[in-house]
């Protein structure tokens, strides 16, 4: 017998990760018609789950295995793993661990030189204790390389929820209606370090505002954490807090640009989630989204130089609704391909075997 354990972030912006594991894992039992393997969700570390996860393996017969999937930075992750792993040991059970490590080490001079050194610690005695160390862009997979053992990586792609067809369909409809009227640009996404870059973000609102007025809208969904910058209420719509699931998509839904100006970064589950629902993207011209300069959904903008921003301007104003809609498209079908919860399952077909 088999039990899995999905552990569920305290952070609600890595819900959608245990979700799509929880997921692909009760598709994988039923698919395989296993009636011997158990999943189960674990909400919150305390004293009640925890003696309950001890109380199980102590009690499980030497045949049947546990698997916990941790898939967030948290203390309490690493201490919950090495109270278990001790006890597998002593009484010899079998346990696996798989962790999602989104970010092995943090840029430096990105952020306080204490944190990040946290992180890394953190990471590090994760390499260690886990059986499979789950990686999420290649950039996050040559930064592991460096203290993880190389047996224990495994490239795992963010995985969100596919956007149901006739939903894609009916949004499409109302975004070209408003295409050649006023295009409908967002930033989504606490702010929590300068590498997110919101600065690039009001650069590119700026100057679209001053060389085609009245032409687009601009919203900033989420927190800063700090004031990194000063934000013109006349040009930018704010939700200025925590943005619910349901506000995201409706924001989503309502916008033909996600801006993504971060500076520094392996991955994004912004990009992913705004991909499934068929947005264009304009990224920063940086490392990290080379890979995706080659898709026509993909605009790559340097945030800090005008006439790089003036030049995506132009690009944009160009396009007309068939095209737009061709990109439109193609987003999806590039989520559906690398991010869904299908390639997802393929993913951890290879993690598990």
């Amino acid at each position: 017998m088999n039990i899995q354990y999905v552990f569920i972030p305290k952070n609600p912006i890595l819900w959608h990760c245990a979700d799509s594991f929880f997921n692909v894992l009760s598709q994988r039992k039923s698919q395989q018609q296993d009636a011997n393997t158990l999943v189960e969700s674990i909400v919150q570390i305390n004293v009640k789950s925890t003696w309950h996860l001890v109380h199980t393996l102590l009690n499980v017969p030497p045949d049947t295995s546990l698997a916990l999937f941790l898939l967030a930075l948290q203390p309490d992750y690493l201490v919950i793993a090495f109270l278990l792993k001790l006890v597998s040991k002593v009484w010899r059970k079998k346990l696996s661990i798989y962790y999602l490590m989104h970010e092995p080490r943090l840029e430096k001079g990105q952020v306080n030189f204490i944190k990040a050194f946290l992180v890394y610690a953190h990471q590090v005695m994760f390499a260690y204790i886990a059986d499979k160390v789950m990686l999420p862009s290649d950039k996050a997979v040559d930064r592991a390389k460096t203290f993880v053992p190389p047996a224990k990586i495994n490239q795992i792609n963010l995985a969100f929820a596919a956007i149901p067809n006739e939903t894609l369909k009916q949004s499409l409809q109302q975004l070209k209606g408003s295409w050649d009227d006023c295009k409908k640009f967002l930033m989504l996404g606490t702010v929590s370090s300068i590498d997110k870059n919101p600065q690039g973000f009001l650069n590119f609102a700026s100057a679209f505002h001053c060389h085609h007025p009245n032409q687009a809208q601009f919203i900033r969904a989420g927190r800063d954490r700090t004031s990194f910058v000063e934000y013109d209420d006349n040009l930018i719509i704010r939700f200025p807090s925590y943005i619910s699931e349901a506000t995201k998509r409706f924001l989503l839904g309502l916008t033909h640009f996600v801006i993504v100006p971060y500076t520094a970064s392996t991955q994004s589950g912004v990009i992913t989630e705004a991909l499934s629902h068929g947005k264009l993207i304009i990224v920063n011209d940086i490392p990290a989204f080379a890979h995706l300069k080659k898709f026509s959904f993909i605009f790559t903008v340097d945030f800090s130089d005008p006439k790089s921003i003036l030049a995506c301007i132009h690009e944009i104003l160009a396009m007309d609704i068939s095209e737009y809609e061709k990109r439109y498209w193609e987003a999806i079908h590039y989520f559906e391909q690398h991010y869904s919860e299908r390639r997802l399952a393929a993913a951890l077909n290879e993690v598990l075997s």
